[in-house]
């Protein structure tokens, strides 16, 4: 009840990134893998704000602004409301899946051309017309769009900046069920306005982020690997798996550790949103050219299998065990 009492928010983020270092640095101490620090610390902020959202009675937050939401309903929408309430934001929603009565939504963009922070947390295809949308004499607040894929936004983003919105690009590397920041990756593209780039990071300092400017054409390339490449493979991992006939309980009884490793990893894939997951493929314009290596590197590991050539085989293992662990 003080929370309410003092109009502070449910989450303090810095606050947590502290917790979450403590735990890690006292399982450290005593010989445990920080990463069990880091698990716990998880569960016992889940709990809290769990208990602590039913108790605290308003939303808190306008000391640092105002901040619109276009897309605020959505999964991203929603994680980005709540960040930026308790980062200290008066927040509003425009979204068509709002209710017309709810307190913190607004009808359209006119509605939000005071606000000091506009995020477009929408799909990737709908960010076009919502820059060309917005006027520079009146929304001149921060402008950034999440957008997962940059390539299609590149000509939009730079037209906007061009015009004399303060705009900005954000990526962040995490989805809608993370519960800390510490040690997540935050990407941040210039569109033409250095002062919106050096403005957007401030929105994630002291939570334990790790920022990081990228050129916004080389965004994609990127993104086809870590996102792209990281995702296909554990779709066709799913795929396979789901076409063997064997029952998946069953194979669960003869895991090996890495079999357990793949495929915590590939349910938490194939939890998220399909249609991101397919403009994430589609939308990538290096998308092509990642499937004819992915296809190069089948055929070459299954070849020297093929073939019986051990030092084939082993080579690609060793270039692989190269790539991630140095000579």
């Amino acid at each position: 009840r003080i929370k309410s009492t003092l109009g502070l928010p449910v989450r303090n983020f810095p606050v947590e990134a502290q917790v979450l270092e403590r735990l890690r640095a006292g399982c450290a101490e005593r010989g445990l893998d920080p990463e069990v620090g880091e698990a716990l610390a998880g569960l016992l902020i889940d709990h809290a704000v769990k208990l602590q959202a039913g108790l605290v009675d308003r939303a808190a937050g306008g000391e640092r602004g105002e901040a619109v939401v276009v897309g605020g309903r959505g999964k991203m929408g929603r994680w980005l409301c709540g960040y930026l309430r308790a980062g200290g934001h008066r927040v509003r929603v425009l979204d068509p899946a709002a209710s017309p009565g709810e307190a913190d939504s607004i009808a359209d963009l006119e509605a939000a051309a005071g606000a000091d922070l506009l995020v477009l947390a929408t799909p990737i295809a709908s960010i076009p017309a919502l820059l060309a949308a917005l006027d520079s004499a009146r929304h001149r607040g921060l402008v950034l769009d999440i957008a997962s894929l940059k390539s299609p936004l590149v000509a939009p983003l730079r037209a906007a900046a061009a015009r004399g919105l303060r705009v900005a690009s954000v990526h962040p590397m995490f989805g809608p069920s993370a519960t800390h920041l510490i040690g997540r990756n935050v990407l941040f593209c210039d569109c033409g306005d250095r002062a919106a780039l050096a403005a957007a990071p401030q929105l994630f300092v002291g939570v334990g982020a790790q920022l990081v400017e990228l050129p916004l054409e080389e965004h994609d390339r990127r993104m086809g690997y870590v996102l792209g490449l990281a995702h296909l493979v554990n779709i066709l991992y799913g795929r396979v798996l789901g076409a063997s006939g064997l029952d998946y309980r069953r194979l669960g009884e003869a895991a090996s550790t890495t079999f357990a490793k793949q495929n915590a990893t590939a349910r938490d894939v194939l939890r998220e949103n399909p249609d991101l997951y397919f403009e994430i493929q589609q939308l990538n314009a290096n998308t092509p050219a990642l499937a004819a290596q992915l296809h190069t590197a089948l055929d070459e590991t299954l070849g020297a299998v093929a073939r019986g050539d051990r030092e084939a085989f082993r080579r690609i293992m060793d270039a692989g065990r190269t790539f991630f662990l140095g000579g």
